[in-house]
């Protein structure tokens, strides 16, 4: 029976109940579960607010075989206002059940035939099977590069499970750990990369709320300086960041009385996660400022999130004005899995990628967002 991709509806619950239920038991790890629940319409959305989920079912009859999200907001590339979409959490059956190792391309070309601006972020590195479907479809790939800065380097040492996967390694860093070492090493480290001028001089950090018109000016004074950045006006960022979140800061920087800039970032502790294991995990979420305001923005977020006792922070980011104030900021820059993807209508805005790429504004608010984290 042919396969055909419908909006998941209400009467659609049970079949993705149990498409759920058969991923889970040919072995699919617990993040490979599609959303129960469908979205409702604009699910994001609030008065002005352009971001929405929409969530699909691939059907073979009345039988759910894959799924997917799209996230869809606006964009600027270099100015020019265009949706795209985020092509998010595609699951299909194919993953444990060869007769359907098909629906996976059916999903992507429909989602493309949608949104042809369709961008994908994440996906756990270039080796992983979307990421392998996307370039074999001929879509632009790259690495958003990851950075890191170890706040408490004894936690660090001995809860890192992404370093600690053979013994030698656990039994090194539990002996840097229980003799300094490892600290010593670490910050003389981050102390070298760090810059040490005047970036945070005469700045006042404000916990806000909400977003309001100062950060419409901000955005409207900044978006056409970026190659491709999602919409960060303050409708949008109220949406996105809701204030019902407890886990979310939202930062106002000024210096006098000018605002150059905003950050989010959030901080929780980790429950055996398999990155990071019990640590408490300082997350800079999302950020924008006035051009040269950029290691202002990322030092009020290491103040904040280090006073808030993090023992580590995470930051994404693909614009290269970005990653050198988190390097001059006293970042490491890590291995990175987070791959950004551009469908072929997409990567024609960025031409040519290599180029325009260094140019974007790409960081964790833009994929799953920084919630996923730590749940």
């Amino acid at each position: 029976m042919a396969i055909v991709i419908k909006p998941f509806t209400e009467e659609l619950v049970p079949s993705v109940k149990e498409f759920n239920r058969r991923l889970s038991e040919a072995g699919r790890p617990p993040d490979f579960q599609f959303p129960e629940v469908p979205a409702q319409p604009r699910a994001l959305a609030s008065e002005g607010a352009k971001v929405c989920h929409e969530h699909y079912v691939a059907l073979e009859g009345d039988t759910v075989r894959g799924g997917y999200i799209l996230r869809i907001q606006d964009f600027s590339f270099y100015g020019r206002i265009v949706p795209a979409a985020f092509y998010r959490l595609p699951l299909s059956e194919g993953t444990v059940n060869k007769k359907y190792v098909s629906v996976g391309v059916q999903m992507l070309r429909s989602a493309a035939q949608a949104q042809p601006h369709l961008f994908g972020l994440g996906m756990g590195g270039f080796d992983r099977p979307l990421p392998k479907m996307l370039k074999a479809m001929r879509w632009e790939l790259t690495l958003v590069p990851f950075f890191f800065k170890v706040v408490h380097a004894k936690p660090f040492l001995r809860e890192m499970k992404s370093l600690r996967k053979t013994r030698l390694r656990r039994a090194l860093m539990d002996f840097a750990a229980f003799t300094g070492t490892g600290g010593i090493g670490i910050h003389t480290l981050q102390a070298v990369r760090r810059w040490r001028g005047k970036g945070a001089r005469g700045l006042s950090v404000e916990v806000v709320r909400e977003f309001s018109n100062w950060a419409d000016d901000l955005w409207g004074k900044v978006h056409a300086e970026y190659s491709m950045t999602a919409a960060r006006d303050s409708a949008t960022l109220n949406a996105l960041y809701s204030e019902q979140s407890d886990r979310v800061l939202r930062l106002k920087v000024s210096r006098g009385d000018d605002v150059v800039g905003w950050v989010v970032v959030l901080n929780g502790r980790m429950r055996e996660n398999k990155h990071f294991g019990n640590l408490k995990v300082g997350t800079i979420a999302d950020y924008l400022s006035l051009p040269g305001s950029e290691l202002a923005v990322i030092l009020a977020a290491v103040r904040k999130l280090e006073d808030d006792g993090a023992d580590l922070l995470i930051a994404s980011e693909s614009n290269a004005s970005w990653t050198a104030a988190l390097t001059r900021a006293g970042f490491l820059q890590g291995p990175s899995n987070i791959v950004f993807a551009a469908s072929p209508k997409l990567a024609g805005l960025l031409q040519p990628f290599d180029a325009h790429y260094p140019k974007t504004h790409l960081n964790f608010g833009d994929g799953d967002g920084p919630f996923d984290l730590y749940r």
